[in-house]
Parts: C-alpha cells; sequence; structure tokens
C-alpha cells in the first residue's frame, strides 16, 4: 500500500469538536449523577417530613434539575469553545500547517518546527466522528485528522483499511 499524505492547517472549530467529543460522555455522567442526587434528597426530606407528594411538589424540581442542566450544559459549550480558542492562540506548533504522511510503519508529521514519527503502537485508540479522526497517543493527546483534508472518498476508504488491519 502507498502511503496517505495529507496537509493539514486545524482550527478552532477541530480543536472545539475535539474538547467536545473527549469530555461529552463525563459531562453528561455529571449532570444524570447530580440531578438524580438532587432528586433522591429532595424526596427522601419530603417522606421523612410525612409530606404527601404533590403534583406541583414533583414539577418544581424536576423543572429546577432541567434548568440547571440546561444552564450547566450552554456553560460547559462555552467554556469548551474558550478552551480551544485558548490552545489555538498558545500553542505554536498548531499554528503551523501540518503534513501527515500515514504509512504501515506509522505516521509522520512535518511542519516548520520540525517532524515526529508517532509508530502505529503509540495509538491506543481511534475515535472516528463525522468531522475527524482521532488517534489517541494518550487519554486527553490526539492526532486530530479533520476528514475534509482528504482529496478524496478513495484516500478514507485506504485509511480505514489500514487501520483496520493494523489496530
Amino acid at each position: 500500500m502507498s502511503n496517505i499524505n495529507l496537509t493539514t492547517l486545524l482550527n478552532i472549530k477541530d480543536y472545539y469538536l475535539f474538547f467536545f467529543y473527549t469530555t461529552i460522555i463525563t459531562r453528561i455522567w455529571t449532570i444524570l449523577s447530580f440531578n438524580i442526587s438532587l432528586l433522591g434528597v429532595f424526596f427522601f426530606l419530603t417522606i421523612k417530613n410525612n409530606n404527601e407528594l404533590s403534583v406541583s411538589m414533583v414539577i418544581i424540581p424536576i423543572s429546577a434539575c432541567l434548568a440547571g442542566s440546561i444552564i450547566y450544559f450552554i456553560i460547559n459549550l462555552i467554556s469548551l469553545y474558550l478552551i480551544a480558542k485558548k490552545e489555538i492562540s498558545t500553542n505554536n506548533i498548531i499554528k503551523y500547517e501540518n503534513k501527515y504522511i500515514i504509512s504501515e510503519e506509522g505516521i509522520i508529521t512535518k511542519s516548520q518546527i520540525g517532524e515526529n514519527k508517532i509508530t502505529w503502537n503509540d495509538i491506543f485508540k481511534v475515535k472516528k466522528t463525522k468531522h475527524a479522526y482521532y488517534l489517541f497517543i494518550s487519554k486527553y493527546t490526539a492526532i486530530i485528522i479533520p476528514l475534509r483534508f482528504f482529496v478524496d472518498e478513495t484516500m478514507i476508504i485506504n485509511f480505514n483499511k489500514l487501520l483496520d488491519r493494523i489496530l
């Protein structure tokens, strides 16, 4: 198989989506566990005080939990955008165009900063979304390859075959 050559220049949307996809499960669990705990405490206190539950006593805390969840999620989306913006502005390596040479041996990245070779053994997880491939080197570090940088569908098919064969 011949090498797959890609030239990329990542933008704020690429990093925002990376941070979103890597943290969404944690954020959902946080919201769910907080709401379940809050509702559990509410119903425990209500039953402990021998109060009967009326419709309004149930709707108000559920509405408060829903509103709190929406506010929490919006604040988190804004914070992810700010984190992505900061990453773009402070990380000199990603400000430059990167060339990826993807082969059976691994991925070579080249930029104005220098060259780096990552073997397939260095990658422990691959996640594909509708926007990009994320090749994880650690839990929070990944090579981001947006799908828009593949010249055609054939390159994507060849890349998928390579991933299936190697990982």
